[in-house]
């Protein structure tokens, strides 16, 4: 077969692939270092790479984003979405219950994560300390786990597109935090309690 016709009939990378590799990962790497957040990112950016990914995947209902969210891979254990924020939406300070890993697709995210400090003993109260505060462009990542899984974040710039790969599935009720206040209130995303 010659080289030509070689390319043609090539299969471009798939969210299944991506997803097989990051489920391969999630069985022999712990989570929380940086070897799995690079192999993570890797996988993440082929998928990226096609030029058909604006047009991949399912809509969804973002929790936080609104329109312009969509499943590119969903088994009720892992997930990967992609997600578009409106510059100027700013994403309060949350947590998930579950590791998540956020990479971006285009534009520019400011990021920060969050560690909890307080022993959680007082209702309405908490205590958090900054531990990553940064802005993330294309093709970077940042990973969320247990004990710091709190974050919030925001686009700095228009178009900016994300993905995120979630370990499981979020909690029905999150804490959602006011770090300057030192205040958690706990809802439902998008709604109250």
């Amino acid at each position: 077969m010659n080289a030509d016709l070689k390319s043609q009939n090539a299969t471009p990378y798939s969210n299944r692939q991506c997803a097989r590799e990051i489920i391969e990962l999630i069985a022999t790497e712990p989570v929380n270092n940086t070897t799995f957040l690079q192999r993570l990112t890797g996988s993440l950016r082929r998928l990226m790479a096609r030029p058909d990914f604006q047009e991949l995947g399912v809509k969804r209902q973002s929790n936080h984003t609104g329109d312009g969210s969509r499943w590119l891979y969903y088994d009720g254990e892992t997930s990967i979405v992609v997600d578009y924020l409106p510059l100027g939406r700013k994403i309060p300070a949350h947590d998930h219950g579950v590791w998540e890993a956020c990479c971006v697709y285009q534009g520019r995210l400011a990021h920060t994560t969050y560690l909890r400090r307080d022993d959680e003993s007082k209702p309405g109260y908490a205590d958090l300390d900054v531990v990553d505060d940064r802005i993330l462009t294309a093709g970077e990542a940042v990973m969320l786990a247990p004990p710091t899984e709190i974050h919030s974040f925001y686009a700095t710039e228009e178009n900016t597109y994300f993905l995120t790969v979630m370990g499981g599935p979020y909690k029905q009720f999150r804490n959602y935090f006011n770090p300057a206040e030192k205040t958690v209130t706990v809802r439902a995303p998008g709604g109250s309690r």
